[in-house]
């Protein structure tokens, strides 16, 4: 679904008070007209590595258009063409264990 990024920000995960994270908030504009605030976050790291891939830095996205997902609070940046920017998997996603 496309929404509105509102902001986007350095915090620590709230569950275990530590963890570094990146938290962003949009707002969705629903189909029967009304708005919504919707929230998520990333890890420091796969922000890093997405950002990087899109090629973007998170302030010049904000007030731009993004795709989130409202039931897992996911974002994704979207390219020229209006089409989101999924970062593929590591070729090596093996398991060490």
């Amino acid at each position: 679904m496309k929404a509105v990024l509102k902001s986007i920000e350095k915090g620590v995960s709230r569950f275990d008070g530590k963890t570094p994270i990146v938290e962003f908030t949009c707002e969705v504009e629903k189909k029967d007209g009304s708005k919504e605030i919707v929230s998520g976050s990333y890890s420091e790291k796969y922000a890093r590595d997405y950002f990087a891939y899109c090629n973007v830095k998170t302030k010049d996205l904000v007030g731009k258009e993004v795709e989130v997902s409202l039931d897992i609070h996911y974002m994704n940046v979207l390219d020229s063409d209006g089409k989101p920017i999924r970062m593929p998997k590591k070729a090596n996603n093996e398991l060490d264990f």
